[in-house]
């Protein structure tokens, strides 16, 4: 599966494929909620089969999703308080795109006990791949509470090792898990 470079393709459907302005450049690197800088990252690796990793631009562009076969959201960030770095996704915005959904209200705090939420993830993770779907697991950058619920799902339906879950996705996904206590 294809690595999607979610700026790119934003350039490319604003511009129509031609160079761009510096202002609707400013505008692609720069956070529409909180108003920062962000860098360009993939919007969504594959990191185990039938398992994209991403972030919330992602998960809300339907044309990206449809693109890559996704059958299924996890949104591990599941909010409307974006100032506490959630993303205001629920079923709804999925339902005329015959996409499932499922969303977990995880807080992007150091010591947040995530692992509350674990088998509830994994459970939803595994309902999709037994039906040989494809899901999205996002958070807002696609970086820790997502990737738990992934990890998760490898150490509990998949008995892996927490060390050897970490390591292959780390491997398709660079940035994961940067917060050492989530």
């Amino acid at each position: 599966m294809k690595c999607i470079f979610l700026s790119s393709l934003a350039r490319k459907e604003y511009s129509g494929g031609k160079s761009t302005s510096v202002l609707k450049m400013r505008d692609l690197l720069r956070d529409p909620i909180t108003g920062r800088w962000r860098w360009p990252v993939n919007g969504a690796d594959q990191v185990y089969p039938g398992i994209c990793l991403g972030d919330a631009y992602t998960a809300m562009y339907i044309k990206v999703l449809k693109e890559l076969n996704i059958t299924a959201v996890l949104n591990a960030s599941q909010g409307t308080m974006s100032d506490w770095n959630y993303v205001n996704t629920k079923a709804s915005y999925y339902v005329n795109s015959n996409i499932a959904f499922f969303g977990i209200p995880a807080v992007d705090l150091k010591h947040y006990p995530i692992n509350q939420h674990f088998q509830e993830g994994a459970d939803f993770i595994h309902k999709v791949i037994q039906n040989r779907g494809v899901i999205l697991v996002h958070c807002v950058a696609g970086i820790s509470r997502s990737a738990s619920m992934v990890l998760a799902y490898l150490i509990i339906k998949k008995k892996n090792d927490t060390r050897r879950s970490h390591q292959y996705c780390q491997e398709k996904n660079g940035q994961l898990l940067r917060m050492k206590d989530f």
